[in-house]
C-alpha cells in the first residue's frame, strides 16, 4: 500500500510540474535526458558554495573541483545498457550467491530486483577509492518524468576524456514514471579501455551481457 501511494503521489507531482513546464520538453530522448543531467552534476561541482555546504573533507573537495574543471558538454561515447531479465539474474550471482537471494523475504528480494541497475554505476565509482565515492555521492542528480514507452531498467555510459565519465540511470515506474539517477564515475578504473575493449570490462567487471550493451547514434 505504501508503494502504491508513492507512485501514485509521484505521478501527481510529476503531472504538476509538467504543467508549470519546470520538466525537460516532451519527447526528449533518453540520450538528451541524461546529457542534462550529468552536465547539472557538472554545475554543481564547478559551484565552490555548494559543496562546501555539502562535504568538510579537503580530499573530497579536491575531487570534485577536479570533475569541474572538465568539459561535458560533448561526449565522445556514450553506451546503452538494457537490464533485461537475463541481466538482472548475472547480477545477482555476480554480487551474492542465488540462494542468498532466494532466502530473503519477498519485499526485500522486491527491493533488491528494482534497485540492481543503480548499484552497477555506485560500484564502479566505489573502485576508485573512499575519497572519490563521496565526491561523486555529493555531486549525485535525479529527475523524473513521464515515459511509457520504457518498460526496463536502462544506463547511460557517457564517455569523456578528461577523466570522469556520467552515468545515468532510468528506472520505470507504474503510471510511466520514469526515475532517472545521475552519478559521475571515474575513467581510471577502466585502464584506458575504448570500444570492444570496454564492452568487455562490463562484462567482466560489471556482471553485465555483452548483447545487452550497444553504441548509441546521437550525431
Amino acid at each position: 500500500m505504501k508503494k502504491y501511494c508513492w507512485v501514485k503521489g509521484m505521478a501527481a507531482l510529476v503531472a504538476v510540474t509538467l504543467i508549470s513546464g519546470c520538466t525537460s520538453a516532451e519527447g526528449a530522448s533518453l540520450y538528451d535526458r541524461g546529457l542534462r543531467l550529468v552536465e547539472k552534476m557538472d554545475v554543481m561541482a564547478e559551484s565552490e558554495s555548494y559543496w562546501n555546504m555539502m562535504t568538510s573533507s579537503q580530499e573530497t573537495s579536491e575531487i570534485i573541483k577536479e570533475i569541474g574543471a572538465g568539459d561535458y558538454s560533448s561526449p565522445r561515447a556514450v553506451y546503452e545498457v538494457r537490464v533485461s531479465k537475463e541481466t538482472r539474474e548475472l547480477l545477482v550471482d555476480f554480487l551474492g550467491e542465488d540462494s542468498s537471494f532466494s532466502q530473503l523475504p519477498e519485499e526485500v528480494r522486491e527491493e533488491l530486483d528494482h534497485r540492481l541497475a543503480s548499484t552497477i554505476a555506485t560500484r564502479f565509482s566505489a573502485m576508485a577509492g573512499v575519497e572519490t565515492l563521496a565526491a561523486v555521492s555529493v555531486l549525485s542528480s535525479s529527475d523524473h518524468f513521464i515515459d511509457s514507452s520504457l518498460t526496463e531498467d536502462r544506463i547511460y555510459f557517457y564517455i569523456y576524456d578528461n577523466g570522469y565519465w556520467g552515468t545515468v540511470t532510468f528506472q520505470p515506474y507504474e503510471d510511466g514514471i520514469v526515475h532517472a539517477s545521475g552519478l559521475m564515475v571515474s575513467s581510471d578504473i577502466f585502464d584506458g579501455t575504448d570500444g570492444e575493449e570496454l564492452l568487455k570490462w562490463f562484462v567482466e567487471y560489471g556482471g553485465l551481457r555483452e548483447e545487452d550493451i550497444s553504441k548509441v547514434d546521437f550525431q
